[in-house]
C-alpha cells in the first residue's frame, strides 16, 4: 500500500493491485478476475476497497477485499458462486501465523474464526496491508461521523435562525414551517 491511496472499484483494479503489491497469487488471472468480479458486483455505491488479496479458504482459491465497511471474500466456481461479508464491527482481531511453507491470516470475529492460507513470502505484506486498511476504515468512518454531525449542527443552526425570524415577525408561520420541512427533509 505504498504511494497515494486510490480506491479499487473494478475486478481488474483489484487483480492488478495484487500483482503490483505482491498480495498473493491466484491460480490464473482469468479465475482471479472472476472471483474479484463478484466483489465488484457486491460493492455499495459508498464503499471503497482499501486493499485486496488472494488466498486459499477451505482449500479453494478466493479473492478478498477490505472496504471501509466490511471484509468481502468471494469464489466463482464452474457452477455457482460464493460471497461472504464480515462487518468490520464484528472483527475482534486479525493475526498472522506462519509455518515452513505457508502464511495463515487468522480473522477472528464475534461469530467465527476464518483462516486464510497465503503464500509465505506474501504473508507479512498482506497482514500489514490489512491492518493499514482497517486503520483507514476507522479514519473514514470517523470523518463521515464528523461530517454528519457538522451537517446536523448546520441544519439546527439554520432552523434556529428561521425561528428567530418568525419570532421577530419577519416571516410567517407558513414560511417557517415550509423551511423547517425543507431543512429536516420531511
Amino acid at each position: 500500500m505504498s504511494g497515494s491511496f486510490r480506491p479499487l472499484r473494478t475486478a481488474e483494479d483489484m487483480y492488478d493491485y495484487c500483482k503490483t503489491y505482491d498480495m498473493g497469487i491466484g491460480s490464473f488471472k482469468f479465475w482471479s478476475v472472476k472471483h474479484f468480479r463478484l466483489i465488484e458486483e457486491e460493492l455499495k455505491p459508498t464503499e471503497s476497497v482499501f486493499t485486496a488479496f488472494v488466498g486459499l479458504l477451505n482449500g479453494f482459491n478466493y479473492s478478498f477485499a477490505i472496504t471501509n465497511d466490511r471484509i468481502l471474500m468471494s469464489k466463482q466456481a464452474l457452477v455457482g458462486s460464493f460471497v461472504k461479508s464480515i462487518s468490520l464491527l464484528n472483527i475482534n482481531d486479525i493475526t498472522l501465523r506462519k509455518d515452513f511453507i505457508h502464511g495463515f491470516i487468522e480473522i477472528d470475529t464475534t461469530k467465527e474464526r476464518v483462516s486464510v492460507v497465503v503464500v509465505k513470502k506474501c504473508a507479512d505484506n498482506i497482514h500489514e496491508c490489512i491492518h493499514k486498511s482497517l486503520d483507514m476504515a476507522k479514519q473514514f468512518s470517523a470523518s463521515k461521523l464528523s461530517e454528519s454531525q457538522t451537517l446536523a449542527y448546520s441544519e439546527a443552526d439554520e432552523l434556529m435562525k428561521f425561528k428567530k425570524l418568525l419570532d421577530d415577525g419577519i416571516i410567517t408561520s407558513e414560511e417557517f414551517e415550509s423551511k423547517k420541512r425543507q431543512l429536516l427533509g420531511l
